[in-house]
């Protein structure tokens, strides 16, 4: 077994041996999952990492594996039920919806294994922009945020066991149902996830998630509304002569008839709509009343200017992007270009911009030497750590290099050195992978991340460029001229004997390649 592959199953072997093995290649982090493209951009980097997964024999699940995908889809699913059932229970009584006592179960059960599944799954570090694999770091971030009201929320209900006797400390208990309110938040980041899974656009899907939310908050506030009566009831006895409930006759009323009923006081609290009569008398009705009306107000107006803002950035960014790509497309039409020429721009730009178009040159323009400098640093630190050269230079010659290294993005197949010509620049990988050929077109072989090329005709005198060098993939390649060679890494003699070394292993790989694919086509 070579490393980063997994032993093959045998013809023979059973059918709990094929589920574990199914299991252990979707908690690997895949390339099929959207936000591996996103936090990675090139397909190499991904691929080492599965590598190394594998090398390591973590079980720890990637936040970006398969399984986190099916996982997260379907979690969304029994999240959003629970979002919408427990208040309706906790409000309305448990044991008028006996029928669901399997599953509450169930969804129990599931709580369970999500507490156990976040203990073993990897989470994204926001601010340092890393995976966070360590066991011991993903259970202390766990024990620090949601992990009390998560496990306070798996103590089932008293009464799906049984209809038993009511009594204050059992309704109490069977309120603990409600601390499942706060997955809203990982129900929120499951529900946005899963729409990207499913391909729909991000401010289709923020759109309605934004309804989704307002109308499960509207649904909440009918539960408590209905509920509060019941919390004197639980301390004197008795629920206030002067409550709504007992005035407007809500418990002669169906299950249906009652919630609706409370719903549309809910609704009329939190759009401050007058109704037509008044009926609050209690004290704690009319407190809750008031700050509905307050909370209600923030909340639409939270979403109005939310929904204008996020409208407003996304059209601006989005249609200067298509400004462009029309005028584009208005020169490729007069130019009369091929299709594949044209697919092959589109390309270039979708990757280039994102579909958020922003000038970069006037942004950089208006900053400091000292800001630019920084900001490229920023850039350019993880590029930096990928190429093992750079290990033995100092630290102000390799901000210098910095400042000289040359964008440039390569598409699938493009020629980026060709054989025999005169070097002018070296190249450094920033991501992608890239294909060396002999000059007669025999594959030599696949650079990835942080290689460089194109040393050779810097190093040596006379020397021309030995080998052909493609994009496999989409490419992000610095450049770095010969006069900035010559002035920062050629001083360098520790680094210098290391290139030279390395670029006479290659030459003399070319060559041997060279021959035998010589030799093989004579014959």
């Amino acid at each position: 077994m070579s490393e980063g592959e997994l032993p093959k199953l045998s013809a023979k072997a059973g059918c709990l041996a094929r589920v574990k093995r199914t299991l252990e290649l979707s908690i690997l982090i895949s390339e099929k999952n959207p936000y591996s493209l996103q936090f990675y951009e090139n397909l190499t980097t991904i691929r080492k990492l599965r590598m190394r997964q594998i090398a390591t024999g973590s079980t720890i699940i990637h936040c970006f594996s398969d399984f986190r995908i099916y996982y997260e889809m379907w979690m969304a699913v029994i999240f959003s039920i629970c979002l919408i059932h427990f208040p309706l229970q906790a409000s309305f009584g448990g044991r008028e919806v006996s029928m669901l006592r399997i599953f509450k179960l169930c969804v129990d059960c599931a709580c369970v294994a999500d507490i156990a599944l976040r203990f073993r799954t990897a989470y994204v570090e926001e601010k340092e922009k890393r995976v966070i694999t360590d066991p011991q770091q993903i259970a202390m971030k766990y024990l620090r945020t949601f992990f009390v009201p998560d496990l306070i929320s798996t103590i089932p209900d008293p009464y799906t066991f049984g209809p038993g006797g009511s009594t204050i400390f059992l309704d109490i208990l069977s309120l603990l149902c409600l601390f499942k309110l706060s997955r809203a938040a990982t129900t929120y980041e499951y529900l946005l996830r899963s729409a990207q899974y499913l391909r729909i656009d991000k401010p289709i899907c923020r759109t309605l998630l934004t309804a989704f939310f307002f109308i499960l908050f509207c649904h909440w506030t009918a539960c408590a509304v209905y509920l509060l009566p019941h919390f004197r009831r639980a301390l004197t006895g008795q629920i206030d002569k002067d409550s709504w409930t007992l005035r407007e006759r809500i418990f002669d009323e169906s299950l249906e008839q009652r919630y609706f009923h409370t719903l549309y006081k809910a609704s009329a609290y939190i759009l401050a709509i007058k109704q037509q009569t008044v009926t609050e008398q209690a004290f704690e009705e009319k407190i809750f009343a008031c700050v509905l009306y307050i909370v209600g107000k923030l909340v639409v107006f939270y979403i109005t200017v939310m929904a204008v803002g996020k409208f407003l950035n996304i059209w601006s960014l989005e249609s200067k992007y298509y400004e462009v790509v029309e005028e584009l497309e208005g020169f490729m039409r007069r130019k009369q270009l091929s299709t594949a020429t044209r697919n092959r721009l589109l390309q270039y730009y979708n990757y280039k911009f994102r579909r958020t178009y922003f000038e970069e040159h006037t942004i950089k323009s208006i900053l400091s030497e000292r800001l630019r400098q920084q900001i490229n640093q920023n850039i350019m630190q993880k590029f930096i750590g990928n190429v093992e050269i750079f290990n033995c230079i100092p630290q102000e010659t390799m901000n210098r290099i910095i400042n000289h290294l040359h964008l440039e993005v390569f598409l699938p197949h493009d020629l980026i050195i060709k054989a025999g010509t005169v070097g002018e620049a070296m190249y450094f990988l920033g991501s992608g992978t890239v294909a060396v050929y002999t000059p007669s077109g025999k594959e030599v072989c696949h650079l990835q991340d942080g290689a460089h090329f194109g040393e050779i005709a810097l190093l040596k005198k006379e020397q021309k460029r030995t080998a052909h060098v493609f994009a496999v993939e989409i490419c992000e390649v610095y450049k770095l001229d010969k006069r900035s060679f010559n002035s920062y890494l050629r001083p360098v003699k520790e680094l210098m004997d290391q290139m030279l070394q390395e670029a006479n292993l290659r030459i003399e790989m070319t060559k041997d390649f060279e021959d035998i694919h010589i030799r093989d086509y004579k014959f």
